[in-house]
């Protein structure tokens, strides 16, 4: 699963997740709209997006990927950003790690390469007490 969940499955989804909270102990889920544009990833996330070639490539080998690309292009294209959350996970070095809305994601960089506001639920990095 370490490329992004690749799957429907809510109990998938909820190992996936539970793995990151593991991971990163003392932090807390938060809904909010930041600015994304390429640098707001980690090098890992940045490479797995970069190898969709914004839609052109399924490395993943993600089911209906192509359709679902162009569904989201369309969407983009037709109504904006999506006001639907997209879940991220906020690394220790302040970069994000995608977890959930790739296809989003890959096609909201492609139109606003420089940044854009997007709804997420983010795993938020601890913040130090002064």
């Amino acid at each position: 699963m370490g490329k992004g969940i690749g799957t429907n499955d809510p109990d998938l989804i909820g190992a996936y997740i539970q793995n990151f909270i593991e991971q990163y102990p003392n932090r807390q889920w938060i809904n909010k709209t930041i600015t994304l544009n390429w640098d707001s990833w980690t090098d890992k996330t940045k490479n797995n997006l970069e190898k969709r070639e914004g839609g052109t490539s399924n490395p993943m080998n993600v089911p209906a990927d192509a359709e679902r690309h162009a569904t989201q292009k369309d969407l983009l294209q037709k109504r904006g950003i999506s006001k639907e959350p997209i879940i991220i996970i906020e690394s220790n070095e302040g970069k994000y790690i995608l977890v959930e809305g790739w296809h989003r994601t890959t096609q909201n960089l492609e139109a606003f390469p420089e940044g854009y506001e997007q709804n997420a639920w983010v795993y938020q990095k601890e913040i130090n007490e002064k």
